[in-house]
């Protein structure tokens, strides 16, 4: 093979694997991890928002003897506090 054909095999192989990697790389981005307890079963994402504002209202379902569920409520109202 000649010298030309060899580097544009190789210009053809690399702008390939260019072009691999980014579309690789866009559809692990579009992969969102949630931070959220307990985690959803499913998710959908779409477009909108979640405020947070004076309205919210925590309610913790327990007997009151769950030390677990009180301290991470208390704890995320105190994250939302700072």
């Amino acid at each position: 093979m000649g010298t030309i054909i060899k580097k544009e095999l190789n210009r053809m192989f690399f702008l390939s694997m260019f072009i691999l990697l980014m579309v690789s790389g866009n559809v692990v981005a579009q992969q969102v991890e949630l931070e959220v307890m307990p985690y959803p079963k499913n998710v959908l994402m779409g477009k909108g928002g979640f405020r947070i504002n004076s309205k919210l209202v925590v309610s913790v379902a327990c007997d009151g003897t769950d030390g677990i569920a009180l301290s991470a409520a208390n704890r995320f109202m105190e994250g939302l506090r700072k």
